[in-house]
């Protein structure tokens, strides 16, 4: 029986080395890893920049749109509350005797 658990310990440690060999291995893995995280990051920041590059632009482009808007919607207003003045004034004239 101790001769199958020392055969299966022998056979574990060609398989999957020592205890460093497998610390070296999980290591280099990870770094293996994280440098490939970091080369996909890197092509996908340039895309990413001009995307936000062209939100900035539509959002300068709304933004003006909005202010347009903004000035005309107050043009017609205070153009209409002048009318309405002009009316009510009218009105009171046309009201007194």
């Amino acid at each position: 029986m101790m001769n199958k658990y020392l055969q299966g310990l022998e056979q574990t440690f060609i398989q999957e080395g020592g205890i460093k060999e497998r610390m070296h291995k999980a290591r280099t893995d990870y770094r293996r890893q994280q440098d490939e995280r970091l080369a996909e990051l890197e092509r996908t920041l340039p895309l990413l920049q001009q995307q936000l590059t062209a939100a900035q632009q539509e959002a300068i482009r709304w933004k003006a749109a909005y202010e347009d808007l903004k000035q005309r919607a107050l043009k017609a207003y205070y153009s209409q509350q002048a009318q309405i003045q002009a009316l009510q004034q009218r009105l009171n004239e046309s009201e007194q005797p």
